[in-house]
């Protein structure tokens, strides 16, 4: 996600923005660390990039047992952006191909990793 995301470039925080590898914004970055219950959690934390790895891969695992498709499709309404578009169905339709081919290049590059 990190690669769709920002391609792993680091940012300055900037308010109401999305922030960190993972582009969480203040509301969803907030929202998540209570529910992770990480004490004196500021969004600024975002530009750390354990602390953006932490909070997606926690959102992520809310979905893990919904297969791929929809854990991509609610990554990308993480945010709650309201736009014009359907972010679940372009996120299926753009989104879970790419990822699939990552996953089989993953898979032959690193067969240990047993994915």
């Amino acid at each position: 996600m990190g690669n769709f995301e920002s391609r792993f470039e680091d940012k300055d925080y900037e308010k109401n923005t999305n922030n960190g590898i993972l582009r969480f914004s203040d509301e969803s970055s907030i929202k998540l660390a209570n529910e992770l219950k990480i004490n004196n959690f500021k969004p600024s934390d975002l530009t750390n990039n354990k602390t953006s790895l932490k909070l997606g891969a926690y959102y992520l695992s809310k979905f893990k047992d919904q297969g791929l498709s929809k854990m991509v499709q609610e990554w990308n309404v993480r945010n709650k952006v309201e736009d014009s578009i359907d972010r679940r169905a372009y996120a299926k339709e753009y989104y879970v191909p790419k990822i699939e081919k990552n996953i089989k290049i993953f898979k032959i590059l690193y067969p240990e990793l047993n994915m």
